[in-house]
């Protein structure tokens, strides 16, 4: 929010209310569709199911944060203090004249070379919105009901007798740390056992989309085999980078709106963007890793070829910051392996254009690259990202055919799926779940 006149004020409203209502679509809302739930109580009586618990773990921006401004510096006119607020994602940050600079600026972090730690920007505290409860994964702007995310698998779940704060939950995160968060771990572990204990000591069911499945496993990784075997149910690892994305890769080097924005119809500059981007964490964690083939360039230009070997080397030369972040990154590694004494399901789409490769024509990092793409991907992972989940030696990985990364999450033959994992009914020990320990499921017919 500006320091301006009521005036300048009033200005703003009508600029976000009138001049920009087609371009943010104010009057579109995107209401929950349970239709698989009811769908899935069609095949089972409600009175036959046994609901085990769950714990929802959001992706990368999946998570809505809200800041608090004590005395902060950020440039202009920009607020310097305020109380709690969403921060992420408030539309008004990328339509209204000036606001963008408050948001790059209250999101970026600090990186401390010294230690290898990541801080606030001074003076802003940042935290998710309900953790525990699920209102900071439903929406990406909650408060207009845009960005639908997990709304459609919740109202699903809920659709068979699941109860927010009795038998599901979510762990929402700062995901501009990523797995870098040591309260965020001992929050969880301690979420777990009071959902243990409050279900009558049944296992807890882990759904991890995305960066969540990086962010759990490296919470496992703190506990004991012990630990995992008591609390832990099953995990449903979807739509897991487990060896990261190119599209983390071209944020870095020449910015991106974040994709989780795409159902949303804002527009701001991914050159304003990247400054900031390159402080978080997160999105250095995620680069392309070792796993990728190693003769393949990421990075074409006309001087070089850059594959994932070189991306240090890369990076060293666009900024020095982003460099040092992403070399404490590699000390962080995407795998920990704490999924390791966990029951593991892979869910992931497959067969959509994913981009794999970028061609800097004139060498310029400045300008949008020319995008090669991989056609085995989920639109946002590379197939060979997405299919490393099969080295974790799952119980059983299911391929959806074209369904997107963040699409899968809504599509009712996934929430079927993991509502049959998470269930046991008194009349059928299967509900509906797949014997096979690879599973191909078609496209759904239009």
């Amino acid at each position: 929010m500006l320091n301006t006149s009521h005036l300048s004020f009033l200005l703003c409203l009508f600029y976000l209310l009138v001049l920009s209502k087609d371009s943010i679509r104010l009057d579109k809302y995107e209401e929950a569709n349970d239709e698989a739930g009811r769908n899935f109580l069609k095949k089972h009586k409600m009175s036959e199911l046994t609901l085990e618990p769950v714990l929802i773990i959001p992706g990368l921006d999946g998570s809505v944060l809200e800041a608090k401004l004590e005395n902060a510096k950020p440039p202009g006119l920009c607020s310097k203090n305020a109380d709690w607020h969403i921060i992420w994602v408030n539309l008004n940050d990328f339509v209204v004249p000036g606001l963008l600079q408050c948001f790059l600026s209250n999101t970026a972090l600090n990186f401390d070379e010294s230690s290898n730690t990541f801080s606030n920007a001074q003076g802003v505290s940042i935290r998710p919105r309900d953790y525990g409860g699920v209102g900071g994964i439903k929406w990406m702007v909650p408060n207009l009901k845009q960005g639908k995310y997990f709304a459609d698998f919740i109202a699903s779940f809920e659709a068979v007798g699941y109860v927010v704060g009795q038998n599901l939950f979510a762990a929402p995160y700062d995901w501009r740390y990523a797995g870098i968060q040591d309260g965020w771990n001992t929050d969880t572990i301690n979420l777990i056992e009071s959902i243990y204990e409050s279900n009558q000591n049944t296992p807890v069911n882990l759904i991890a989309h995305s960066l969540g499945n990086m962010q759990m496993d490296q919470c496992l990784a703190t506990v004991s085999a012990e630990w995992k075997q008591k609390y832990i149910g099953k995990f449903i690892s979807v739509a897991a980078p487990w060896s990261g994305a190119s599209e983390a890769l071209r944020a870095l080097v020449s910015g991106e709106l974040p994709s989780s924005l795409s159902s949303v119809a804002i527009t701001a500059s991914s050159l304003k963007l990247r400054p900031t981007e390159r402080t978080w964490a997160s999105l250095s964690w995620l680069v392309p890793d070792k796993y990728f083939p190693q003769n393949l360039p990421l990075v074409v230009t006309p001087s070089r070829n850059y594959t994932v070997n070189d991306i240090g080397t890369l990076f060293e030369s666009l900024d020095s910051t982003l460099s040092k972040v992403y070399q404490a990154t590699l000390n962080n590694p995407i795998i920990t392996l704490g999924v390791t004494d966990v029951q593991l399901y892979c869910a992931y789409g497959t067969g959509s254009q994913t981009e794999l490769w970028y061609d800097y024509t004139d060498g310029n990092f400045d300008k949008d690259p020319v995008i090669h793409y991989d056609l085995l991907g989920d639109g946002t992972v590379p197939d060979y990202s997405l299919k490393r989940c099969l080295e974790l030696q799952p119980i059983q990985a299911v391929e959806f055919d074209l369904r997107s990364h963040i699409g899968i999450i809504s599509d009712p033959d996934f929430i079927e799926y993991a509502l049959g994992l998470v269930t046991s009914s008194s009349s059928s020990s299967k509900n509906g779940v797949f014997s096979e320990k690879l599973v191909k499921v078609p496209a759904r017919q239009q």
